[in-house]
């Protein structure tokens, strides 16, 4: 503390601060992942894992594709009709019915963007939407 009365508090070094207010500096580790940072390897990890099972996944939790929703329907029958339980024979029968209608909305959809004229730039409809709209430059930022 004699230090604090004989040179002012703003002209001291770091050190001295936390040596005056007892502070102390302990390393830490960081785990990085993508843009953030984790204290712990096992939150890295479940994220990780996370965003390794969602990229069979859209952003919104579905299945993106059609095979997705079909390789599912075709695991829980598998998982049904090779079990002697009852429960699990219901459960998995549920959720294959499930992935066989997610697998039907998904093949609409796919089937309907297929169908659906190009939405790109330079597209006819694109071009021709482009010459009446109030903001004609929206979207073709480059």
């Amino acid at each position: 503390m004699e230090n604090s009365s004989q040179t002012p508090e703003h002209d001291l070094s770091d050190a001295d601060l936390m040596t005056q207010y007892g502070i102390t500096c302990v390393p830490t580790d960081r785990f990085h992942y993508k843009s953030f940072r984790y204290s712990t390897l096992s939150d890295a990890l479940a994220q990780a894992k996370r965003d390794r099972s969602a990229g069979k996944k859209g952003s919104n939790g579905r299945a993106q594709g059609s095979g997705f929703c079909r390789d599912q329907e075709a695991h829980h029958r598998d998982r049904a009709s090779s079990t002697d339980l009852p429960n699990v024979k219901e459960i998995s029968a549920r959720a294959a019915d499930a992935w066989g209608r997610e697998a039907q909305r998904v093949e609409t959809r796919e089937a309907k963007t297929a169908a659906a004229p190009s939405a790109r730039p330079g597209s006819d409809v694109r071009e021709h939407d482009r010459q009446f709209s109030e903001n004609p430059d929206r979207g073709f930022a480059r």
